[in-house]
């Protein structure tokens, strides 16, 4: 990361059941957002490959649902589901990996 020019803070122990571990929380490194097409929620299927819009309401609950952490949802987070639920959040079914490329490249 140094050699990027990302200043790397001060590494911090953490012992975790005798176990050392050595954290660092870099700060933002990046100038401006990257902006996003669409957000997809995938399914494989035996028999079929489509594409089903959301509406805001199912998008929330399945964003809600999809965090790799659990925790209490505090008001800020649940507000940025609702921002990312507007964005207009697909269900793409498919049984071919090749659809799947096709949609996500379209931006469909």
């Amino acid at each position: 990361m140094q050699n990027h020019g990302i200043t790397i803070p001060a590494l911090k122990p953490l012992d975790s059941y005798n176990n050392i571990r050595y954290v660092s929380t870099p700060d933002n490194c990046v100038k401006t957002s990257t902006p996003f097409g669409k957000i997809f929620f995938i399914t494989r299927s035996e028999t079929e490959n489509h594409v089903i819009n959301m509406n805001v309401s199912e998008s929330i609950i399945e964003l809600m649902k999809s965090g790799m952490t659990v925790y209490r949802p505090t008001a800020e987070h649940v507000r940025l589901m609702s921002k990312l639920a507007g964005t207009g959040c697909k269900r793409l079914i498919y049984r071919d990996m090749e659809y799947v490329k096709d949609i996500i490249i379209k931006g469909i």
